[in-house]
């Protein structure tokens, strides 16, 4: 949604319309079908939305969202399955593309936890600039690559 957002806003900015690469990248993460101008230039063959085959494709899940953040724990509702260890990014300005390993979960008791599943709403420490609403997603198959930030 964010970056859908962003894109109407830039139209309506009064400025040369452009495309933003990132933009294009979010959007290729979540499942999709792929992307087609619809019915802007008229009908179109049945054949043109799907380009590949592939009837739904993506490289990221989403994990969950910030219902409420108080210093620095949150609180989550999930909607994956969530481990101690997992890495995990927060849709949050300032800190797109970093990775954070969930260190430690508490349930609503205050208990600790390793392992939380779709529907828990459990508490985690966060990093700061984490907001309420913010998304957390993570990669299907994780990079190696990327260095964790722990908090």
């Amino acid at each position: 949604m964010k970056t859908y957002r962003e894109a109407i806003d830039k139209l309506g900015d009064g400025k040369e319309p452009g495309i933003n690469g990132r933009w294009l990248k979010e959007l290729t993460m979540f499942s999709s079908r792929g992307y087609t101008t619809g019915m802007f230039f008229g009908k179109q063959p049945d054949s043109d939305y799907n380009f590949d085959g592939q009837s739904y494709r993506m490289s990221h899940e989403m994990i969950g969202v910030v219902l409420d953040v108080d210093n620095e724990t949150a609180k989550v509702g999930l909607r994956s399955r969530l481990d101690t260890g997992d890495s995990v990014e927060y849709l949050t300005p300032g800190l797109e593309g970093q990775l954070f390993e969930i260190t430690s979960m508490k349930d609503r008791e205050g208990i600790d936890i390793t392992t939380a599943r779709n529907e828990d709403v459990i508490f985690i420490k966060v990093p700061e600039g984490i907001r309420k609403n913010d998304l957390i997603r993570r990669e299907i198959k994780a990079r190696m690559h990327h260095p964790k930030i722990y908090v």
